[in-house]
């Protein structure tokens, strides 16, 4: 059944980039949203516009919080789905840039926070920053569709309350290396899908770990934080929990800059990213 939405549409042809904001009210299908996806990891990136894509939805991937703002001056979007942690200009900045042009123009774009803190003073953060929802990652298809609808049919949202354990298969602790098997459930069997996932964590994996093995080797504890972080959003969704455990330790004692703990985590997530790696090329030969 159809929806009547109302939406802001912004001239942009004017030199702040803003300009006459009018509300107009649209008879739109939910298939014809435009989804704004602010993400900088490649795989989170593919998993979240394929989640969008499948929900009948349009999305346009940016990879940073200064990206999504340039594609809001000058394309028109229904509703953001924003990272928090991204380089350059990160969620919280860019909604709170973003805010401040709407408190002068009149207009209103429903941004939906995506981040894999949980807490309650997390949620609350994201609210007072001027989040509409909040959806935890990893991210489920039917928290998506729920999100999508309170921002469109709720004045105020209230974010859901997400439990550490309802996030209990963000990575397998009964296979060493990939648990596949849990990976196509939360996939709905597309094999064709993780095939995808796969393919873009093998050519993207090399080139993280190389990087990461440059800010360890030079003790920069927080962009050793940053990559091991973007690795843990990658390995989560082959629920290879051994690799998902080193990065996420790597991440915290590169944040107390712990250099010889640095140095031996990060020999241990290697270890663990060949064995995933050799895994999805047994499963998937033609990836070679």
């Amino acid at each position: 059944m159809d929806d009547v939405v109302a939406v802001l549409t912004c001239d942009k042809s004017s030199p702040s980039g803003w300009g006459n904001c009018k509300m107009s009210t649209i008879e739109r299908t939910r298939s014809q949203l435009r989804v704004l996806v602010a993400e900088d990891n490649p795989v989170n990136q593919l998993f979240a516009a394929r989640l969008i894509e499948k929900q009948g939805h349009i999305a346009h991937v940016v990879a940073n919080g200064q990206l999504a703002m340039d594609a809001m001056l000058n394309e028109d979007f229904d509703v953001v789905l924003m990272d928090i942690g991204m380089p350059v200009k990160d969620g919280y900045e860019a909604v709170q840039q973003l805010r401040e042009w709407e408190e002068v123009i009149g207009c209103h774009i429903p941004v939906i926070a995506v981040t894999g803190n949980t807490s309650a003073e997390d949620r609350e953060r994201c609210r007072a920053r001027g989040m509409d929802d909040f959806v935890a990652k990893p991210v489920r298809a039917s928290e998506l569709a729920a999100a999508l609808d309170r921002v469109f049919h709720e004045s105020v949202c209230e974010f859901p309350v997400v439990r550490s354990s309802d996030r209990s298969d963000t990575a397998s602790r009964i296979y060493a290396g990939g648990d596949f098997s849990a990976a196509l459930r939360r996939l709905n069997g597309d094999e064709n899908f993780l095939k995808q996932l796969a393919q873009l964590f093998l050519d993207t994996v090399p080139g993280q770990l190389q990087l990461l093995k440059m800010a360890v080797a030079e003790c920069n504890g927080q962009l050793t934080a940053d990559l091991a972080h973007s690795i843990k959003g990658s390995v989560r969704h082959f629920f290879a929990g051994s690799a998902y455990d080193a990065s996420q330790r790597l991440e915290f004692v590169a944040h107390a800059q712990n250099n010889l703990a640095m140095e031996k985590t990060f020999e241990e997530l290697e270890v663990e990213i060949q064995r995933l790696r050799s895994e999805l090329l047994d499963r998937f030969p033609a990836l070679h």
